[in-house]
């Protein structure tokens, strides 16, 4: 599907509410890499992304949107535990 004013770039993600132990370490790891060429996301933003959908038409989103409604109503809550830290390629990228 090509770019228009009609499409909007969507992914599914479950929002996450870090605890301040997160938050600390993630605060340091900022530090680290302060020089980096790096996007952070802000803390309130944080999410796990389950599917990125790309650009998708802005009519099929209130389908999108009542489908994962339903389905997210099935789900309870739970915890997330991080074990370690990663890069995408490596760390020279």
């Amino acid at each position: 599907m090509s770019f228009n004013q009609h499409t909007h770039r969507l992914f599914i993600g479950i929002k996450l509410y870090p605890d301040p132990n997160f938050k600390n370490l993630s605060d340091g790891v900022k530090k680290k890499l302060h020089q980096e060429k790096i996007r952070w996301v802000r803390n309130e933003n944080l999410h796990l992304t389950i599917r990125f959908l790309g650009d998708t038409d802005s009519k099929r989103i209130p389908l999108i949107s009542q489908q994962l409604g339903e389905l997210a109503r099935n789900i309870n809550c739970f915890n997330v535990s991080i074990k370690a830290l990663g890069v995408f390629r490596s760390f020279n990228h």
